[in-house]
C-alpha cells in the first residue's frame, strides 16, 4: 500500500508540457513511445524496425534489455509480455519521421535498434537526460503549473491511470491488462486506487444519470 500511494504519474497535459522541451529527436520519439505505448523501459529499448508495422500502425513486443545481464536482449519478462498493441496515428507518425532520419546513419537495416541503432542506449544517459527536461519544463512555469518530478517507470503508470480514467470510453481492463503486458490480476494489483476511482466515476454517473 506503501508503494502505491507513492505511485508518480502524469496527466497528458504534463506530458505536452515536458515534450515541448525535449529537443532531441530520438529522445523525443522514445518517450512518446513509453507514455503512449506503456511498455517497459527495456521492451522500447530492444525494438528493432523490423518490429515496426507501420502500415497497420502497431508494434510487436517480443523481447528486452536485462540491465542486471549488462544491457543484454533476452526474452521479455513473461509470457503475458509477447504481445502485438496499437499505436495513436501521431506516435506512428512520429516513428516513421524518426526512421527516415535514421536511414541515413551508416550500416543501417530493419534489424537495427529504433533507438540506439548498432548499440543499446545507455540507461544512465537517458535518465540523466529525462531528469534534465524536467527541470527545464518546470523553470518556464508557475508554481502552480509545474509537473512532477517522475523516473522513466512512471511513464508506464501514467499511461495505466490515462487508460484506467477513460474506461468509459469502452474498453476493458482485460485490454489494458493485454496491452501492458500484465495479468488482470497483476494490474488490479498494482492500480487497485485508481480502479477504485474509476469505479466511484461510474457511481456518480449512474447516480446522475438514474433521477
Amino acid at each position: 500500500n506503501e508503494t502505491k500511494a507513492e505511485m508518480q504519474f502524469w496527466e497528458p497535459s504534463d506530458f505536452r508540457k515536458f515534450i515541448q522541451n525535449v529537443d532531441n529527436q530520438m529522445y523525443m520519439v522514445l518517450f512518446s513511445f513509453l507514455y503512449y505505448m506503456g511498455t517497459r523501459r527495456g521492451e522500447a529499448l530492444a525494438l528493432t524496425w523490423k518490429d515496426i508495422d507501420s502500415n497497420n500502425n502497431t508494434v510487436r513486443i517480443n523481447k528486452t534489455v536485462s540491465v542486471k545481464l549488462n544491457n543484454k536482449i533476452t526474452s521479455p519478462k513473461t509470457s503475458n509480455s509477447n504481445r502485438t498493441i496499437s499505436m495513436p496515428k501521431a506516435l506512428s507518425t512520429l516513428l516513421s519521421d524518426w526512421k527516415i532520419h535514421v536511414k541515413a546513419f551508416y550500416g543501417y537495416s530493419d534489424d537495427c535498434l529504433v533507438f540506439g541503432h548498432h548499440k543499446v542506449l545507455a540507461v544512465e544517459s537517458m535518465r540523466r537526460y529525462f531528469n534534465k527536461c524536467i527541470e527545464l519544463t518546470n523553470k518556464e512555469l508557475a508554481e502552480n503549473d509545474k509537473i512532477p518530478r517522475i523516473r522513466i517507470h512512471d511513464l508506464r503508470h501514467s499511461h495505466a491511470s490515462y487508460l484506467i480514467n477513460n474506461m468509459s470510453a469502452g474498453f476493458t481492463d482485460f485490454d489494458i491488462a493485454k496491452r501492458l503486458g500484465d495479468t488482470v490480476s497483476t494490474l488490479h494489483n498494482t492500480y487497485a486506487h485508481w480502479f477504485k476511482a474509476a469505479d466511484k466515476g461510474i457511481i456518480d454517473f449512474m447516480d446522475s444519470d438514474m433521477i
